[in-house]
C-alpha cells in the first residue's frame, strides 16, 4: 500500500521542506497563516463572491478580499481564473520562503493537486446563454481558465523549468498525493527539487448547488457563520465549501543543506487505498481500508501528533476516531489530535496540503494548532482524549498528516523532525 519503498537502511535521497507559500481564509503568507491557526481564528463567512441568500447554506471559507495585482501584473489578472491566480500567488510566497529565485529546469518537477475544475469563467458565461448557442463576444480563454491542469502548467512556466509536470485529481487526498508524488521522484534521485502543494476554488454556484442538493454542507441555523464547523465536537453537523492554494518548495535533503535553506521537516513516503465501497463512501461500511492506509505509512514510528481530516461531519469524524483507535490502541491517548477544517472548509487538495503546512510548522514550532470551534466533548469519541480547543505547547518529532477523500479514497503521511 505505500507508493515507494523504505529503504532499510539511510538513504541518502531524502526530501525535505524548504518552502511554504499560503493563500488562504486566514491569511497570505505561511507566517500570518500560522499565527492566525494557533490564535484560533476561523476562515468561514458569509459567501461575498455572489449572493448566497437562496442557498440553505451560505457560508464557505473564502480568501478574504483577494487583492491579485500584490501578485501579478493586469494581463495575469485578467487571463487567470481565481484558483490558477492563488497557485501563482502561493508558488512565489513558497519560493521566496525557500529563498530560491532559480530553478534548474530540468532537474525540477511540477506536481498539483486539484479537487476539480474551477467554473468561475463558466459561471460567468450562462446567464449570455452559454451552451445554448454560439455568441462571437465569448471568453476566448474559458477552457484554459477551468482546466484542472492550468495552474501546474503556470508555475512551470514561471518557474522555467522543462521537465516532469502534472496533476493530481484526488478530491480532498490530492495534496498528500502531489507531494507523496513529488517526494518519489526525489527519493528516487530522479530529480532533486519539487514544486507540489494543492489549490481548490470549490466557493462557486455550481459546487453549492451541487453539495446543497445532496444535503453535504451544513445548512444555515442561525448560528454565526464562524462557529458552523465544529470538528469532533458533539454538535458538529457537516463542513462548509473552501477555498485556497498551499504551494511547497521540497529538495533533496543534501543539497538543501548545501545551500543552508531553511528546512521544516523530512518526508516519509505516504500510503493511499480505497474503501471501495461506493461512489460517494458509504460509513457504515467502512473503515478498515482507512485503518490499513495509516497503518502502511506509520509503520514503526513513534506519532507525536495527528493533524485529522475531521471535517466536522457527524458520521464521518465518528469513523476516523474509530480508525485512529483501532490503528494505535491505547497510544492514541499520548497523541496530540487536531483538525484544521474551521479555517479551510472542505477544501479539497488545498485544504490537505494545508494539512501538510500545519505538520511542517508543527515540527518546526514544537505546538499543536487548535481544533477551532471545538468546546463540548462527544461521549461517542471518548477514544479522543487530547484534542484541545487552544494551541498546545508539545515535543513533536513525526506528525501524521490523514485525509480521506469523496470516492472512498484514503491517504496519510508521516513527517519527521530533520535528523
Amino acid at each position: 500500500m505505500l507508493w515507494f519503498k523504505r529503504s532499510k537502511k539511510s538513504h541518502p535521497k531524502i526530501p525535505v521542506i524548504t518552502g511554504i507559500g499560503v493563500v488562504s481564509p486566514i491569511g497570505e503568507g505561511v507566517d500570518a497563516w500560522w499565527d492566525n491557526l494557533c490564535a484560533g481564528k476561523s476562515g468561514i463567512n458569509r459567501i461575498t463572491q455572489f449572493d448566497p441568500t437562496s442557498y440553505p447554506c451560505t457560508s464557505a471559507a473564502e480568501v478574504k478580499n483577494w487583492d491579485p495585482s500584490k501578485y501579478m501584473p493586469p494581463k495575469y489578472v485578467q487571463m487567470l481564473s481565481r484558483g490558477a491566480q492563488f497557485a501563482l500567488a502561493a508558488f512565489q510566497l513558497a519560493k521566496e520562503n525557500a529563498g530560491l529565485e532559480w530553478f534548474d529546469p530540468y532537474n525540477t518537477d511540477v506536481i498539483l493537486g486539484a479537487g476539480a475544475n474551477d467554473f468561475h469563467a463558466i459561471e460567468k458565461e450562462i446567464p449570455d446563454g452559454f451552451g445554448s448557442h454560439y455568441f462571437s463576444d465569448g471568453n476566448s480563454v474559458a477552457a484554459v481558465q477551468s482546466m484542472v491542469s492550468t495552474p501546474a502548467s503556470l508555475l512551470s512556466f514561471k518557474a522555467g523549468t522543462k521537465g516532469y509536470v502534472t496533476t493530481h485529481v484526488s478530491a480532498c487526498v490530492s495534496g498528500i498525493d502531489s507531494v507523496n508524488h513529488a517526494s518519489q521522484r526525489i527519493y528516487d534521485g530522479i530529480v532533486h527539487t519539487g514544486i507540489t502543494g494543492g489549490m481548490d476554488t470549490y466557493v462557486s454556484k455550481i459546487f453549492l448547488q451541487a453539495f446543497c442538493s445532496a444535503k453535504a454542507v451544513a445548512f444555515d441555523t442561525g448560528e454565526e457563520p464562524k462557529s458552523v464547523v465544529k470538528p469532533f465536537d458533539k454538535n458538529r453537523t457537516k463542513s462548509v465549501l473552501g477555498e485556497g492554494a498551499c504551494i511547497f518548495i521540497i529538495e533533496e535533503k543534501n543539497r538543501a543543506m548545501a545551500r543552508n535553506a531553511p528546512i521544516y521537516c523530512e518526508l516519509i513516503p505516504a500510503s493511499q487505498g480505497a474503501e471501495g465501497n461506493n461512489i460517494a463512501f458509504t460509513p457504515e461500511k467502512s473503515g478498515d481500508s482507512w485503518k490499513n492506509v495509516i497503518q502502511s505509512a506509520v509503520q514503526n514510528e513513534k506519532i507525536d501528533h495527528i493533524n485529522a481530516h475531521g471535517p466536522g461531519d457527524k458520521i464521518v469524524d465518528r469513523i476516523e476516531a474509530g480508525v485512529f483507535k483501532k490503528a494505535f490502541g491505547k497510544d492514541l491517548n499520548n497523541i496530540g489530535i487536531t483538525s484544521i477544517k474551521a479555517t479551510t472548509g472542505g477544501g479539497n487538495a488545498f485544504a490537505s496540503s494545508c494539512q501538510i503546512a500545519a505538520g511542517a510548522k508543527a515540527i518546526l514550532d514544537q505546538r499543536i494548532p487548535p481544533t477551532v470551534n471545538y468546546s463540548t466533548p462527544d461521549p461517542e469519541l471518548e477514544d479522543l482524549h487530547s484534542i484541545s480547543a487552544s494551541s498546545v505547547a508539545r515535543n513533536i518529532d513525526h506528525v501524521l498528516i490523514n485525509a480521506h477523500g469523496m470516492g472512498g479514497m484514503n491517504a496519510a503521511m508521516v513527517m519527521r523532525k530533520i535528523k
